[in-house]
């Protein structure tokens, strides 16, 4: 009987991290020749360490703004939204550098990355099939 109910509470367990998990995808511009990237030049380019696409020109980071935000910072940064708040208003002062830009809607960041070269933003695919979408190149995609 302790078997069963072990085995029960495992598929339950194993049911909920499986349906918590979200897929996001660090895109650019379609014509930004970047290349496919690894995850810690993904998290590198965010926290503004570099801020140049191999071309030169200038990168401009767009983050969601919504509940998908405290998903990233965690599975990405492993840090929460105070942490982050709290890098932020150090690096500020040190280096006088600002935060990604963090925009109210996926739309607004496919709207931005769609009509600019150098942007680099996050999305989830909640509403949108992001891998199919010409408006976007995907160079990396993480499950968290």
């Amino acid at each position: 009987m302790k078997i069963i109910i072990l085995l029960f509470s495992l598929i339950n367990f194993t049911q909920v991290s499986l349906a918590s998990a979200k897929t996001f995808y660090f895109v650019v511009h379609p014509k930004n020749t970047e290349p496919a990237i690894e995850l810690e030049r993904a998290k590198n380019i965010i926290l503004k360490k570099i801020k140049r696409w191999d071309s030169g020109n200038k990168i401009q980071v767009f983050l969601p703004d919504g509940s998908s935000f405290p998903h990233i910072l965690k599975g990405v940064f492993n840090m929460d939204t105070f942490r982050w708040e709290e890098y932020w208003g150090e690096e500020t002062l040190r280096t006088g550098m600002k935060p990604p830009l963090r925009l109210k809607s996926e739309l607004s960041i496919i709207r931005n990355i769609s009509k600019n070269k150098k942007a680099f933003g996050i999305l989830s695919d909640t509403k949108f099939n992001i891998e199919n979408n010409k408006k976007l190149k995907v160079v990396l995609k993480i499950e968290i």
